[in-house]
């Protein structure tokens, strides 16, 4: 019995070389360049951080108007929101001067 599972197994599960085969063509990045790799994944990175921006706001949204005017909750949420505009400030310079880098590599033919 166990020998009819283990065939049934083997005949079932594709090589490691067809799965990444099928993840790379999925993903759209079988071919793809040194550039579109790294800003498919800035994309990617980007669209995370501004989720973790928005939960942010939405909490610091919460608490204040939860406060019911203890000013600790009030100070704690405007804290939350400035800290969060200044991450994602920082977050979008870094991609624009990263996306500049990139694109002048590439006009230069690096």
């Amino acid at each position: 019995m166990f020998s009819i599972i283990k065939d049934i197994q083997a005949a079932d599960i594709p090589s490691m070389e067809e799965q990444l085969a099928d993840v790379s063509s999925a993903t759209g990045l079988a071919n793809a360049d040194f550039a579109t790799v790294v800003g498919t994944l800035l994309n990617g990175l980007l669209g995370i951080l501004g989720t973790a921006f928005l939960l942010l706001i939405i909490y610091a949204g919460f608490l204040w108007m939860t406060a019911a005017g203890n000013d600790e909750k009030i100070d704690k949420a405007q804290k939350i929101i400035r800290a969060s505009v200044i991450g994602l400030l920082i977050v979008v310079l870094s991609y624009a001067i990263t996306k500049f880098v990139f694109n002048t590599l590439i006009q230069a033919g690096l």
